[in-house]
């Protein structure tokens, strides 16, 4: 018993612990300083869940059958809760949170794998990414991003052992495939991380072929089980094989998101300091020849979702969130590169560069209230929810929370998210500079005519003149005499308190809405 006493009073786990201490003391300051976040596209998932309760469909508008979002599972988990009461922000927030925890427990059970002796090592892990302000941000940003993000980690963890050759590995392979479809579930690009650790488990795993090519199968089996009947449902009732998301996000050619994606990504290293870390590691552990299967297998699985990201051309949204998915996974990468040293000092020394890079980031990140579209669109959805007539046809930019909070009218998404036409328009001229943010290049001014909305707001969520455009469709309905002659431009102020006033960002107040009135 005093041998146990000792070991838990020696200097490391002293150190171990300060670091734990550290690490959760971070944790909740950042979770204080970002509880005010939500982001606009989160709402548009809200809406598919109200419509899944209210009415039993999984659809934007009631009736249009469109795949407008990225998160089939948490919008199923989101429809369980709110079914039990609470409201839908308040149930995907809980949903995040316990995303959160597992993400984090099972960072720690992947880091005691790697590391079974060294509890500094381990510490050093959770600290990267309990101490990462990005990670806290997205628990109350309202998208599926902690979500996948767990998932992605439980199924590297789970995994390991086939790398490590111990623990059934196989068993452990079929369960981390279900994992991964689950997480495909979540988010479909998940799949990416799947199809890199399916090739590390033929490629790096120890063992015979045959040992390899068996792991690989059931990881694949298990994946496979769950994607395949969700693609078929997904044909069957939105009859396309993708989301709709996805044609409506990749509409700029790759010359022109490579370079957004490259500033994305790089920025990305200075909020999350994990993933520089995680590469200075496994440089180190390639030029010490010490790399090992294990570390080849979180560092394809990072480098291949790194490098789907930006073949995507990155995100606009705040804290790089397309890559929070990778902090657990780099951190584990950290962990491996400090597991497998004997040099004290270059120890020491890297896990103390880890702690003041994670601490750095976590200070010098900034503290958000709600998203800008996200805040205004409110004000405006709760407007016109009163102000105009049930059923009326709205065409708009603001997808999200403005549809939200008006849920008797009918709405044209004018970025194409949840309108097949607009989503598949193809050659799809850039003519603004919102056109190069990701996810704003789509429109059709031509279009939204044919379908002749009562109402159109043009630009962002509080509305702007079609002589000033901000998208494509401003730009093609500033242009159409039919535009011209049957729509007129008004007004109105939105007056809101000032407790509504300190969720959002600075502001006018009251707020002015500009829309166009079709009078044909």
């Amino acid at each position: 018993m005093q041998a146990n006493i000792a070991r838990r009073l020696s200097p490391r786990h002293i150190w171990a612990t300060l670091i734990w201490s550290g690490a959760v003391g971070l944790l909740l300051w950042q979770i204080y300083r970002q509880r005010a976040f939500f982001h606009d596209d989160a709402f548009i998932s809200l809406r598919y869940v109200v419509h899944l309760v209210q009415s039993g469909e999984l659809t934007w508008n009631l009736g249009e059958r469109v795949e407008g979002y990225t998160n089939f599972l948490q919008i199923l988990a989101t429809s369980v809760l709110v079914k039990l009461g609470p409201g839908p922000i308040d149930s995907v927030r809980s949903i995040n949170a316990v995303a959160a925890v597992g993400l984090i427990l099972s960072t720690i059970s992947g880091a005691r794998r790697l590391a079974p002796n060294d509890p500094i090592a381990v510490a050093v892990g959770g600290f990267l990414v309990m101490s990462s302000a990005p990670v806290a941000l997205w628990i109350f940003g309202g998208l599926e991003t902690i979500m996948v993000a767990a998932f992605i980690t439980i199924a590297i963890t789970l995994i390991l052992p086939v790398f490590q050759a111990n623990d059934h590995p196989t068993a452990r392979s079929l369960f981390a495939g279900l994992v991964i479809g689950l997480a495909y579930l979540t988010r479909p690009d998940a799949l990416i991380v799947g199809g890199t650790m399916l090739l590390s488990l033929c490629c790096f795993a120890p063992g015979s072929l045959w040992y390899r090519l068996r792991s690989a199968g059931l990881f694949g089996s298990a994946t496979s089980a769950i994607l395949l009947p969700h693609i078929i449902w997904r044909v069957s009732y939105y009859g396309d094989p993708l989301p709709n998301t996805f044609y409506a996000k990749v509409a700029l050619p790759l010359f022109q998101r490579l370079p957004i994606a490259g500033a994305y990504a790089a920025v990305a290293m200075f909020l999350l300091p994990a993933i520089p870390l995680a590469i200075a590691g496994l440089v180190w552990a390639i030029c010490t020849r010490k790399i090992n299967s294990a570390i080849c297998s979180i560092s394809a699985t990072i480098s291949g979702y790194f490098l789907y990201v930006v073949w995507a051309g990155g995100d606009y949204m705040p804290g790089a969130r397309l890559l929070v998915p990778l902090v657990a996974p780099a951190s584990l990468l950290v962990v491996a590169s400090l597991s497998i040293s004997t040099d004290r000092k270059w120890r020491t020394g890297f896990a103390t560069v880890a702690i003041v890079f994670g601490l750095m980031g976590a200070i010098t990140f900034q503290q958000r209230r709600m998203d800008a579209a996200a805040f205004v669109g409110s004000l405006v959805g709760k407007y016109i929810s009163d102000a105009w007539p049930p059923g009326a046809l709205v065409a708009l930019h603001t997808a999200g929370s403005t549809p939200f909070y008006a849920p008797h009218l009918r709405f044209i998404d004018m970025l194409g998210l949840n309108d097949r036409a607009i989503a598949h328009r193809s050659p799809v001229p850039i003519r603004t500079p919102w056109q190069t943010v990701p996810g704003h290049a789509r429109g059709d001014g031509a279009y939204v005519l044919r379908r002749a909305p009562s109402y159109i707001i043009a630009g962002p969520a509080q509305g702007s003149s079609v002589k000033t455009p901000w998208f494509l469709s401003d730009v093609e309905l500033g242009e159409s005499q039919e535009f011209q002659h049957c729509y007129i431009p008004e007004s109105a102020e939105i007056p809101y308190a000032e407790e509504v006033a300190r969720l959002g960002p600075e502001g006018p107040r009251p707020l002015i809405f500009t829309y166009y009135r079709r009078i044909c």
